[in-house]
């Protein structure tokens, strides 16, 4: 049987016991160490025979004297130097506070000024060896100094480099690792959220596909603002129209509903016919014949807001209903209102439905990662 660092075979009696049998704490600088067990000397006390020798060792010892202070200190103020041949801790002669201080005496300041160092405007790849402008390499991390520093490989090579390594790993295993690191999910919770939707986007309940290319995690941005999230503010899963829909909408609630207001109005404010909007240049009045005068009495109906998120001071585009023309052009009898262009995107990528609306206003009070955990 192997000994451990916490455990000695007695050489008289050959079990394996505990170190602190061995040792005799007489003198916490220098303890007596012995090969046999506590027992097997005591025995040879009983029965008059040799008794054996220890040696004085500080293998073990509590406390230790420091070479340069002088002081007695605990072991724990020494820093480790590796073990000794009988597995115990080996600390160094001098204490941490003494060795700091020779440290900062050493201590030679370095005379070039890293604040006046430039880089160079090229730079030779690692891997092929070719001399190339540092914009061919990609982006590392920058100098404290601001200077932008790049990847040793050029961005050819550290292209082929990465595809080559994806070659030899598990795909499934890849996006696992991803979703991990940038939503937090584990392999369990994405099933059970997968799951619990039924494999379906939690707002238009389209099917997703049987390797979940097409899922994208929807995380509230209001927590972590950015692309990465920290797990706990995770919503559930979404198809790409509906997540950039509910994006475009400012993930706001009071946006939803007022969309919906927006979509059940029924507002056409330009039934009746008019030709003024033949000479118009602007494409976009052309587009829905709808002409300048018209175009600013109904800015100014609306305060110059737009006419679902309520926001001023931006550019707002004509606004109608595609199931009248589904393209980019109207018959100015579907026009609705002038809104802005997160507005007019958001309600394109919901189709237009009130109904879909509504689910993401659902989605949105009861996220289903919320429903999963209660």
């Amino acid at each position: 049987m192997k000994e451990s660092s916490g455990l000695r075979r007695c050489s008289d009696c050959s079990q394996i016991k505990d170190r602190s049998d061995f040792v005799v704490m007489d003198d916490p600088l220098v303890p007596l160490h012995f090969t046999m067990c506590a027992q097997c000397r005591a025995l040879r006390v009983d029965q008059g025979r040799y008794q054996p020798k220890g040696r004085r060792s500080s293998a073990g010892a509590p406390k230790k004297r420091c070479a340069r202070c002088g002081a007695v200190k605990p072991v724990e103020m020494f820093s480790p130097r590796g073990r000794f041949s009988t597995g115990e801790v080996r600390y160094g002669p001098r204490c941490k506070a003494c060795n700091a201080e020779l440290k900062r005496a050493r201590y030679v300041p370095s005379t070039w000024d890293a604040s006046q160092w430039t880089p160079d405007s090229v730079k030779t790849c690692r891997t092929c060896g070719v001399e190339r402008p540092v914009e061919d390499f990609p982006k590392s991390r920058k100098s404290k100094y601001g200077h932008q520093l790049y990847h040793g490989s050029c961005k050819p090579c550290s292209a082929a480099s990465s595809a080559d390594w994806r070659k030899t790993q598990d795909p499934k295993r890849l996006k696992m690792q991803r979703r991990q690191w940038i939503f937090g999910l584990s392999e369990s919770e994405y099933e059970a959220i997968r799951e619990f939707q039924n494999g379906r986007c939690a707002i238009c309940r389209s099917s997703f596909q049987e390797d979940g290319s097409d899922i994208y995690v929807d995380h509230d941005h209001d927590c972590c603002s950015g692309r990465r999230s920290c797990g706990v503010c995770v919503r559930g899963f979404l198809c790409n129209r509906c997540k950039t829909a509910l994006g475009q909408l400012q993930e706001s609630p009071k946006t939803i509903e007022r969309a919906i207001r927006y979509l059940e109005s029924n507002r056409r404010p330009f039934l009746e016919s008019h030709s003024d909007w033949h000479r118009e240049k602007e494409r976009h009045l052309i587009s829905h014949m709808v002409s300048r005068d018209e175009y600013v009495d109904l800015l100014e109906t609306q305060g110059g807001a737009c006419a679902v998120c309520g926001v001023s001071g931006v550019p707002l585009e004509i606004d109608h209903d595609h199931s009248c023309h589904p393209g980019l052009r109207s018959c100015r009898k579907c026009v609705r209102g002038l809104t802005c262009m997160r507005c007019n995107k958001g309600l394109g990528l919901m189709l237009d439905s009130a109904d879909r609306l509504r689910a993401a206003l659902e989605y949105l009070q009861h996220p289903p990662r919320s429903s999963l955990s209660s």
